[in-house]
């Protein structure tokens, strides 16, 4: 079969509603475009982009609620645990698209470079735990425009991050390049560089490119590559472990409204080309996953804004003498009623030839008052395990039920909220890289707070942030999670000249309980903190002093792996626009 009949076939099955598996894991449907009602927490660029996070990975663990377990330094292979949602119901999107590796259904957060993320929203109270990303958008940009973002942590450590953008015209571009160096860290605690010990080191690379076409009756096409590597040494197992990948994303998007109806399709092919050297033994996997997307948002009838949501995928993989093939598909019915109480209703129906048939709902309701607004919402998700879980094929189901008040302020918000999750057909599998994990939340339930202030004048001000997590024990294992978090932050500025010149000082603390991960295994409570000063000219060009880990804190960040040593990180931003 060709590559073109492949993808034909692909529309078709996600256009007709054939027999159904969620190519994402998932029941609810990631649509392709940001929703200004997307459930869960949201972190715009403007505001993480000055702590200088240098993954995915580390802009998450700023929240509570998300706890991480590395098997070595940066970028090696992580345990992602979101309020006891682990790994294999956890699910990444970009764009809309998922980006979980087949193998494991496993999110790979390290692996998504953040010169292109706009804004993430992370929903920690469903199951699957969603963290949906979104890139930089080109027609947000009024005229071309070119970020430069470099760092320097000593003399094997920096980071650079390039992004090119044109304005909205027949024709745009969008180019950018991230790379991430960082040499040899004692994560285990031996230093023996002189031994040439490679632990620690860690290198990756990204290339990408988005060409868009516009015509003037609101249709446009939008190409899309994007070329990474990344190698993460050593691991609490081994020093000379080696974690090597290679991956390629393809996309082509077109999007057209006609007569108040908005059309979106979506179609491209992910590859990954893994090399594990693990304990001694080396294994390669190489998988590919082919995609496509249907979105249509039909106009209101009867108070109701009803929408179609469509994915299909094809993927393959090998590993040694297993070779795996298999198509899935997903549909979903969704009706918004918009309003002082906003309803929204979605169905869903799944079939998978590995593990039978299933279906998924959600509900949603919304009611806004003046500066208060509740929320209340339950689902039912289905998800499959990948390709690579020795055994049958695992079906699971995931009930969530959350419960949330806020108030929002001119100058502040604060946002509290309960949740509730049952996870039916067994835990997510964890593989032999994280032995030490004897099994993950089977219920669990919590409370999560996140507040944020602002204080002063155009002259001094201050901007201060707190996210909490409480998650008690509950039934099943707790794969790390703790009883509870918190995230502070504060950012104390100064404003001369008219907003030529802005001196800001940023402080951060993490704090998390003691993590259990078997009845053997267990870490200490953890308190990290982060500062940085920022220096910015003429709203162009900022530099940057940052610290981690300030107090130079030697405590456990997972079994085997010591938190980072205190660094010094220095940089330079500087913002080119016509």
């Amino acid at each position: 079969m060709s590559g073109a009949q492949r993808i034909g076939m692909l529309l078709l099955a996600a256009a007709g509603g054939a027999a159904m598996v969620p190519a994402s894991g998932r029941a609810a449907v990631v649509p392709l475009v940001s929703d200004s009602l997307a459930t869960g927490v949201v972190l715009d660029r403007d505001d993480w982009a000055a702590w200088e996070p240098l993954t995915l990975a580390e802009l998450l663990e700023r929240l509570a609620g998300v706890t991480l377990a590395a098997r070595g330094g940066l970028g090696s292979t992580t345990l992602v645990n979101i309020t006891g949602s682990v790994a294999g119901r956890v699910v990444l999107f970009l764009d809309g698209i998922a980006l979980n590796e087949p193998e494991l259904e496993w999110p790979r957060i390290s692996a998504l470079p953040l010169v292109r993320v706009e804004r993430v929203e992370i929903d920690r109270g469903c199951d699957p735990a969603i963290v949906r990303v979104w890139s930089r958008d080109p027609a947000r940009v009024l005229s071309p425009r070119a970020d430069f973002d470099m760092g320097r942590g000593g003399l094997e450590t920096r980071s650079r991050r390039v992004a090119f953008t044109t304005p909205p015209r027949a024709l745009s571009v969008a180019l950018d390049y991230d790379e991430i160096l960082r040499g040899f860290e004692t994560f285990s605690g031996i230093e023996t560089p002189s031994l040439g010990r490679p632990e620690g080191a860690f290198d990756q690379r990204q290339l990408g490119v988005r060409i868009t076409l516009r015509r003037p009756d609101d249709e446009t096409v939008q190409v899309s590559h994007a070329r990474g590597n990344a190698n993460a040494h050593g691991s609490f197992a081994a020093a000379d472990d080696v974690e090597s990948q290679v991956w390629v994303r393809n996309g082509l998007r077109w999007q057209r409204e006609v007569h108040g109806a908005g059309f979106m399709v979506d179609v491209g092919h992910q590859a990954w080309d893994r090399d594990r050297k693990r304990e001694g033994v080396r294994d390669a996997v190489t998988e590919a996953r082919t995609t496509a997307a249907v979105d249509v948002y039909l106009p209101e009838r009867g108070g109701w804004q009803p929408a179609l949501r469509a994915r299909a995928a094809q993927t393959t993989g090998d590993r040694g003498s297993l070779h795996h093939e298999h198509g899935a598909q997903e549909v979903e019915v969704r009706a918004r009623r918009p309003g002082m109480l906003r309803l929204e209703a979605a169905a869903s129906g799944h079939h998978d030839a590995r593990a039978g048939t299933d279906w998924g709902a959600h509900g949603r309701a919304i009611m806004r008052r003046g500066t208060w607004e509740w929320e209340a919402r339950a689902s039912r998700d289905v998800g499959f395990s990948g390709w690579g879980v020795p055994g049958p094929t695992s079906v699971r189901v995931g009930h969530g039920v959350v419960a949330g008040v806020a108030r929002n302020g001119a100058r502040g918000r604060i946002a509290l909220e309960s949740f509730a999750k049952w996870m039916e057909g067994g835990a997510a599998e964890i593989p032999v890289e994280f032995p030490y994990v004897a099994g993950s939340p089977e219920t669990q339930t919590g409370v999560l707070i996140d507040a944020a202030q602002a204080l002063g004048s155009a002259r001094w001000g201050a901007d201060l942030s707190a996210s909490g997590a409480w998650m008690p024990p509950a039934r099943g294992g707790t794969a790390g999670l703790p009883e509870w978090q918190s995230r502070l932050a504060a950012r104390l500025r100064t404003t001369r000249f008219e907003g030529d010149l802005v001196l800001a000082l940023r402080c951060e603390a993490r704090f998390d309980a003691a993590r259990a991960f078997d009845a053997t295994t267990q870490i200490g409570a953890r308190a990290v903190g982060d500062a940085t000063l920022e220096l910015n000219f003429l709203q162009r060009m900022e530099f940057f002093w940052s610290v981690r880990n300030v107090f130079d804190t030697q405590v456990a960040a997972a079994p085997g792996v010591l938190e980072s040593p205190r660094r010094s990180f220095l940089g330079l931003r500087v913002v080119i626009s016509d």
